[in-house]
């Protein structure tokens, strides 16, 4: 075997919801399911989300707004390369 593939994702821990049981759940959660934390980049929000959407998700990340344009271009670029998948998924070892 010449490598190991392997992945990162950034993602935004969670405070354990009241509802759960605090004996089991820990009082931050960090999980690679979308449906408990929150990916970034948001890819679908990057591509076909309202600006008003763009402009809350960068005040979200503490980011500028040319600051997301630059991702936001970025991604896309990299899309058209074939690097970038969907979703959040990088296609080559090299990125």
């Amino acid at each position: 075997m010449d490598f190991i593939l392997g992945g990162y994702y950034i993602i935004t821990p969670v405070v354990r919801p009241d509802f759960t049981d605090k004996e089991i759940i820990p009082d931050v959660i960090l999980s690679v399911s979308e449906c408990i934390c929150d990916f970034h980049s948001e890819t679908t929000l990057l591509w076909g989300k309202s600006n008003e959407a763009k402009i809350k998700y960068a005040q979200q990340l503490n980011i500028s707004q040319v600051t997301y344009n630059e991702i936001e271009k970025w991604g896309e670029d990299k899309l058209k390369e074939g690097i970038l998948g969907f979703p959040q998924v990088f296609n080559d070892r090299i990125s």
